[in-house]
């Protein structure tokens, strides 16, 4: 099922640069992170990347910096750079079973 609004997904992410600078990467974790789409618990650019993903779905996102916007960032983060964002979906647990 493909994930929309109110689902939770299962997911893992590297985050880089463009010029290929890794920031932050799960994706070789045996723990995926849990987000709730519709619940701000992701910034703008990956809740959209993630809406009408699929478990086993993998999506490249170039994430520009009004869409990545975060509350809070790690210091090797720029706030007003693009970012690459490559989202694995391990699993979509939909909201409404």
């Amino acid at each position: 099922d493909m994930a929309v609004s109110g689902d939770e997904v299962l997911i893992r992410e590297t985050t880089s640069y463009r010029d290929g600078t890794e920031l932050y990467s799960n994706e070789n974790s045996s723990n995926p992170i849990k987000v709730k789409l519709g619940a701000n618990m992701v910034t703008e650019g990956v809740e959209e990347g993630l809406t009408g993903m699929r478990a086993g779905g993998i999506r490249e996102l170039i994430v520009p910096h009004d869409v990545a916007k975060r509350t809070f960032y790690p210091d090797n983060v720029s706030p007003d750079s693009t970012l690459v964002i490559k989202l694995i979906v391990d699993e979509v647990l939909k909201a409404n079973k």
